[in-house]
């Protein structure tokens, strides 16, 4: 249980701070990396053999 909860914080925290860095960084690198989910997405779903 406490395992679970500990994972659980740990990807929530980095997200949080994922995010609190591109308030950092420049405008064009926010929208690119926006951009970029799906492509991320595809990467592994071709990763597990999904599609």
């Amino acid at each position: 249980m406490f395992w679970n909860f500990l994972v659980l914080l740990c990807r929530c925290s980095s997200q949080i701070l994922g995010y609190m860095s591109i308030n950092y960084s420049s405008p064009t690198l926010a929208s690119a990396i926006a951009n970029l989910v799906p492509a991320f997405t595809f990467m592994l779903a071709v990763t597990f053999r999904l599609v």
